[in-house]
C-alpha cells in the first residue's frame, strides 16, 4: 500500500531514486503516476543472485529495463552485467560509491619483512570468500610463521552455521592458534581498529546461486583509506576499488594457492615497499571515491534525465 499512498499524497516530484532492482519494480507504478522520472540502482544480489532464484525476476527486469529512464551501476562490470541482461547501454550510468576521506584517518604504517597480521570484516556468507581467506593463510602459514589472521563478521541464521564449520574444517593445527574470530566492531571504531593490521585481505567470490558483490565492497575504500594495501580477487568490480600492483594484489576468485601467494608477497614485502603500497592505496581512494566528487556525478545524472537525454546521441 505503501507506494499508492505516495502517489495519493505527494506534492510535486521532479524524479524518483529505487534503490535495488526490486524496490524499482515496487516503485515502477508509482513513477508512472507522479508523471516522474524513474532512475534505479543495481547494488549486489539483485544483479543474478535474485533471478537465478526466481526466475520471474528475468521478466521482471526486461519489463523493468522499458519502463525505467536510468539504471546506475558502480562500476563496469555491473553495467556490463545489466547490458548482458537487456537493458538498452543508453539508459546505463557507472556513479561510484565513495567516503569522505577527511573522515577517515590516514595512518603511516611500519611493516617491517617477515612479518604480517591479516584483518577480513564481513558477514559470513558464501561471497565473502571467508573459506578461501582461511585456506590460504594456511597455505602461507607453512612458510611464512609470523602471521595472524582476524576475521570480523557474524554467519546469518539463516546459513545455520555452515560457513563456519567449512572454516573450521580447512584450518590446520598450525593455524588455528593464529586465527582470531571477532563478532563484531562497531562502526565508530573502526578505522581504530584497523590500525592493529598489516593489509586488508577479502577475496569475494561468486556463491553456488549466483550471488556477487554486483561492485565491490565498500570496505575495500574504507581500508585502503586509512592506508591498508589489500588482498582481493579480480571479482566484479574490484578491479576499480582496488588497483593490482599498486593498492593492492589481485589474484583470480576461488583460487586458493594464488591467494596464498599474495600474502606470502606481502609477508616478505620490504618497509620501502609497504609503504608505497600504503600511500598509494589511499592516494587513490581520494583521487577516484571522494563521495563529494560522485554525488556531483549522480546529479549531473539526474539533470541530464530531467532534460530528456540531450546528449543521448553519444551513445
Amino acid at each position: 500500500m505503501y507506494p499508492f499512498w505516495i502517489a495519493n499524497v505527494a506534492g510535486p516530484v521532479d524524479l524518483v531514486h529505487s534503490h535495488f532492482a526490486p524496490c524499482g519494480w515496487t516503485y515502477r507504478e508509482t513513477a508512472k503516476r507522479l508523471r516522474a522520472p524513474h532512475v534505479v540502482s543495481f547494488y549486489g544480489y539483485d544483479y543474478e543472485n535474485l533471478p537465478f532464484r526466481e526466475p520471474v525476476w528475468l521478466e521482471r527486469y526486461r519489463e523493468l529495463f522499458r519502463s525505467a529512464d536510468l539504471f546506475i551501476c558502480e562500476g563496469r562490470h555491473g553495467a556490463a552485467t545489466l547490458e548482458r541482461m537487456g537493458c538498452p547501454p543508453r539508459k546505463i550510468r557507472v556513479v561510484k560509491l565513495g567516503l569522505d576521506p577527511e573522515r577517515v584517518p590516514y595512518v603511516s604504517r611500519r611493516k617491517k619483512a617477515n612479518q604480517l597480521n591479516l584483518v577480513q570484516i564481513a558477514s559470513l556468507v558464501p561471497k565473502k570468500g571467508h573459506v578461501d581467506t582461511v585456506r590460504a593463510f594456511a597455505m602461507a602459514l607453512q612458510h611464512c610463521p609470523n602471521m595472524t589472521l582476524t576475521l570480523v563478521g557474524r554467519e546469518p541464521a539463516s546459513s545455520g552455521g555452515r560457513i563456519s564449520r567449512e572454516i573450521d574444517s580447512v584450518l590446520t593445527d598450525a593455524a588455528r592458534s593464529r586465527v582470531r574470530r571477532v563478532d563484531a566492531i562497531d562502526f565508530s571504531r573502526l578505522y581504530e581498529f584497523m590500525t592493529e593490521f598489516d593489509a586488508f585481505i577479502h577475496p569475494s567470490r561468486y556463491s553456488e546461486e549466483r550471488d556477487c558483490e554486483g561492485g565491490a565492497p565498500v570496505v575495500l575504500l574504507d581500508a585502503q583509506a586509512t592506508g591498508l594495501p589489500i588482498i582481493s580477487t579480480t571479482h566484479c568490480d574490484i578491479p576499480e576499488e582496488v588497483v593490482h600492483g599498486r593498492t593492492g594484489l589481485l589474484t583470480p576468485e576461488s583460487d586458493a594457492e594464488a591467494l596464498a601467494g599474495s600474502i606470502e608477497t606481502f609477508y616478505k614485502m620490504p618497509e620501502e615497499t609497504y609503504s608505497v603500497f600504503s600511500r598509494q592505496a589511499r592516494e587513490h581512494v581520494v583521487s577516484e571515491y571522494d563521495i563529494a566528487t560522485n554525488a556531483r556525478q549522480l546529479l549531473a545524472e539526474y539533470k541530464r534525465v530531467l532534460s530528456g537525454f540531450p546528449d543521448d546521441s553519444t551513445n
